[in-house]
C-alpha cells in the first residue's frame, strides 16, 4: 500500500488528539477562571451544608484535568458547638481521568498539608463532636433508602489508593495534643505497601494518686511494610516516653533507695515486630528486636525477643528472651488471662520455667545502689504465677557458678497495689554457703565489715528459715547449722527508727573456736540485741569518739558454759558499746554471792586482747 494511504488517517488522529488536548486546556482554564472558580466553591460549599448543619468554608478549589488532580485551599469545618473542628491549609486529591466519562470518580491518592483537627468526646455515653458528620453521610439523599444510597455511592465513588502524604498534622483529642511532622503511604507496582510516620508526638495530663502528671510519647520514625506475600513488618526507632509529676523524685536525697519513680521516667526505645496475623480481636506477632533505656533511673534493656498470640481474653507467649547489660533471662512459655467483667475473672499469669543468669549490679541504680559492685553471677530457675495484686515464686533455685552458694526457696508478694501494705514473704527451704563464698558475697557490698573472723570460723553454713519484707521493715528468722555449732535467730530491721533488734540462741556453739579464746567450750545461751544502724547517729558518735565497733547493747542469759573442764551455769551478761569501746559484765549468781567479771574491748578482730577484771558481789539475802 502507498505511504500516502496512511497519511490521511494519521492526520485525522492527530487533529482529534490536538482538539481533545485543546478542549481539556480550555475546560481547565474555564473551571479555574475567577468567576467560575467562585461559583464552584459556592456550589461545593452549599452541597456540603445541605448535608451537615454547620458552617463550611473553602477558600479556593483548583481542578487540573491534565494532572488529574483536585486541590482545596483553606478548608474549615465547624462542629455543632461552632468550634473549628477541621482546618486544612491544602488538600490535594488525585483521580483517574477516564472513569469520569462513565460517571465514576476513582480516587488514587492524596496529600494533606497543615491539618488541624479538634476531636471532643466528653464521656463514653456522649457522642463525639464529629458524630454528626457520620450521621449526615449515612442518611443519604432525601427520598433514598440507606441501602440504595450506599449502593449508588459505591458505584459513583471508588478508592484505589496508591499514595497518601501528610505533613504538619496537629490533632487535639480531649486532653491529648498529637502532632505529626510527616506521614506517607505508598503502594508499589509489585504489590508491597509502605507506611512511614516521622517525628510524631503526643502530650497529655494524667490523674494519679499523687496528683496531675504530664506525659509525653513520641516516635522518631515508624515504618510498616506489607509485602505481596502477606508478610507484615513493623519497625519503630526513637520511641520516647516521659513522665513528670512536677515534684521531687520520690527517693531524692535517699541514696540507698534508688532512682525508680513512675513520676519521673525518660525512656528511649527501639522495636522490630513481625505481624503474622492481626484482626479486630486477635494478634499473632514476633518481637524480633527490642531495646529500651531510661536516662533517669538507669534501666538498660539491651535486647527483648518473644512470640505472642493473643485475643481479648488471653495471651500465649513463647521464646521470651531478655538481656539487660549482662543479665539474661529466658522464659520458654507463659500464659496471661486478661480481666473479664462478664465472666467475673481478674488478671492471672503463669511462667512455668524461668531461667537465667543475673548480675545484681544491673538493677543497682533504679532499685538498690548498694548492689552497684555486686558482680557475682547468680544462676536462677523458678516458676512464676500471679494476679494483679499478688506474685508467687515456686521452685526457686539460685546458685553461683562454682556452686559454693546454693539456695532453694519459695515466696509470695502480696498487696502489690498499695506500697504501704506490700509484703514479700520467702521460705528458705535450704541454703548452703561454703568457705570462700561468704566473704566474697559480703565484699560485693560497700559497707564496713564487722566480725569477719567469726564469719570465717563458722565454716560451711547451712540455713533454713524465712524472711519478710514489709513497709520500712524486714524480719529474718531461722536456724544456722555451722561447723562450730547451731544457731537459732530472729531479728528485724526497722528502717523508720533505724535499729536492728533481735534474739539469738544456741545450745552447742563452741565459743572458743568462734572468738579464738583458748579453753572456752560449748555454750547454751540466749541473747537479745539492739544495734543502732542510723548513719547520722553513728557519724556523730564516730566524730566524737572514733572507734570501729557497732553501737548498741546486748543482754544474754547463759544456761551453761564450758571453760576447760568446768561448767558455769546461770550466767547473766550485758554488753554496751558506744562505737569506740564495748564494756560488759558477766555475773555468775550463787545463793548469796555473785562472781562478776567485767570486760572491755575495742576491736572484734582482736578478741584475744579482751580486758577482763574479775570481782565478787554480795547479793541481798532474803529476810
Amino acid at each position: 500500500m502507498n505511504k500516502s494511504a496512511y497519511k490521511k488517517p494519521l492526520k485525522i488522529a492527530g487533529y482529534t488528539l490536538a482538539a481533545f488536548v485543546g478542549l481539556l486546556l480550555i475546560v481547565t482554564l474555564i473551571i479555574n477562571f475567577g468567576p467560575v472558580q467562585s461559583k464552584i466553591v459556592r456550589k461545593a460549599t452549599e452541597a456540603l451544608q445541605e448535608r451537615i448543619p454547620t458552617k463550611v468554608h473553602i477558600d479556593k478549589i483548583q481542578i487540573n484535568l491534565f494532572s488529574q488532580a483536585v486541590s482545596l485551599h483553606d478548608v474549615e469545618v465547624e462542629d455543632l458547638q461552632h468550634r473549628k473542628m477541621l482546618q486544612l491549609d491544602e488538600v490535594n486529591a488525585d483521580f483517574k481521568f477516564l472513569p469520569l466519562f462513565r460517571g465514576k470518580i476513582v480516587l488514587k491518592g492524596g496529600e494533606a498539608n497543615g491539618l488541624k483537627a479538634l476531636i471532643v468526646k466528653p464521656s463514653k455515653e456522649e457522642p463525639a463532636n464529629y458524630q454528626f458528620l457520620i450521621d449526615a453521610f449515612k442518611k443519604g439523599n432525601k427520598g433514598e433508602t440507606k441501602k440504595k444510597a450506599k449502593k449508588d455511592s459505591v458505584k459513583r465513588f471508588t478508592v484505589d489508593l496508591s499514595h497518601i502524604k501528610l505533613s504538619d498534622i496537629n490533632v487535639k483529642y480531649n486532653d491529648y495534643d498529637i502532632q505529626l511532622e510527616r506521614g506517607s503511604y505508598t503502594k508499589e507496582f509489585n504489590g508491597n505497601h509502605f507506611v512511614i510516620l516521622q517525628n510524631g508526638q503526643a502530650k497529655w495530663d494524667a490523674t494519679t494518686k499523687k496528683g496531675r502528671e504530664a506525659r509525653t510519647a513520641g516516635i522518631g520514625i515508624l515504618t510498616a511494610v506489607l509485602t505481596d506475600t502477606g508478610e507484615k513488618l513493623l519497625t519503630l526507632r526513637g520511641f520516647k516516653y516521659q513522665t513528670n509529676n512536677h515534684k521531687p523524685r520520690k527517693n531524692a536525697h535517699k541514696p540507698k533507695r534508688g532512682f525508680f519513680d513512675m513520676g519521673h521516667l525518660d525512656i528511649t526505645a527501639d522495636l522490630k515486630v513481625s505481624l503474622n496475623h492481626i484482626s479486630k480481636d486477635s494478634i499473632n506477632a514476633t518481637i524480633t528486636k527490642g531495646s529500651a533505656y531510661d536516662s533517669i533511673m538507669g534501666m538498660d534493656l539491651k535486647d527483648l525477643r518473644f512470640n505472642i498470640a493473643a485475643n481479648k481474653r488471653q495471651a500465649h507467649i513463647t521464646a521470651l528472651s531478655v538481656l539487660q547489660k549482662s543479665t539474661s533471662i529466658r522464659v520458654p512459655e507463659a500464659d496471661i488471662n486478661f480481666p473479664d467483667k462478664e465472666r467475673g475473672s481478674g488478671l492471672t499469669y503463669v511462667a512455668k520455667n524461668v531461667t537465667g543468669k543475673a548480675f545484681l549490679t544491673d538493677i543497682s541504680r533504679p532499685f538498690a545502689p548498694v548492689l552497684s559492685n555486686f558482680k557475682i553471677p547468680l544462676i536462677l530457675n523458678l516458676r512464676l504465677t500471679g494476679t494483679a495484686n499478688t506474685m508467687e515464686f515456686r521452685n526457686v533455685r539460685v546458685y553461683t557458678e562454682d556452686r559454693k552458694f546454693v539456695c532453694a526457696s519459695t515466696g509470695v508478694m502480696r498487696n502489690m497495689n498499695d506500697a504501704q501494705k506490700l509484703t514479700l514473704h520467702f521460705e528458705v527451704i535450704d541454703m548452703v554457703a561454703k568457705p570462700g563464698i561468704k566473704d566474697k558475697i559480703i565484699n560485693q557490698f560497700p559497707v564496713k565489715k564487722f566480725m569477719m573472723r567469726q564469719l570465717y570460723a563458722l565454716g560451711t553454713i547451712r540455713y533454713h528459715g524465712s524472711f519478710d519484707i514489709l513497709w520500712k521493715k524486714e524480719i529474718f528468722r531461722g536456724r544456722l547449722n555451722t561447723e562450730v555449732g547451731n544457731i537459732n535467730f530472729e531479728f528485724g530491721i526497722d528502717n523508720s527508727e533505724k535499729y536492728l533488734t533481735g534474739t539469738v540462741s544456741t545450745n552447742d556453739v563452741i565459743m572458743g573456736k568462734l572468738f579464738e579464746i583458748k579453753n572456752l567450750g560449748a555454750i547454751d545461751c540466749k541473747a537479745d540485741f539492739n544495734i543502732d544502724i542510723s548513719k547520722l547517729r553513728t557519724l556523730k558518735m564516730r566524730q566524737q569518739k572514733g572507734g570501729k565497733l557497732p553501737i548498741g547493747s546486748v543482754t544474754a542469759q547463759i544456761n551453761d558454759c564450758v571453760y576447760k573442764t568446768s561448767h558455769f551455769r546461770n550466767l547473766y551478761a550485758t554488753i554496751n558499746s558506744d562505737g569506740a569501746m564495748a564494756e560488759g559484765n558477766a555475773e555468775l549468781r550463787g545463793k548469796h554471792t555473785a562472781l562478776v567479771v567485767n570486760f572491755s574491748l575495742t576491736n572484734t578482730e582482736q578478741m584475744s586482747k579482751i580486758k577482763i577484771k574479775p570481782g565478787l558481789k554480795f547479793r541481798e539475802m532474803a529476810h
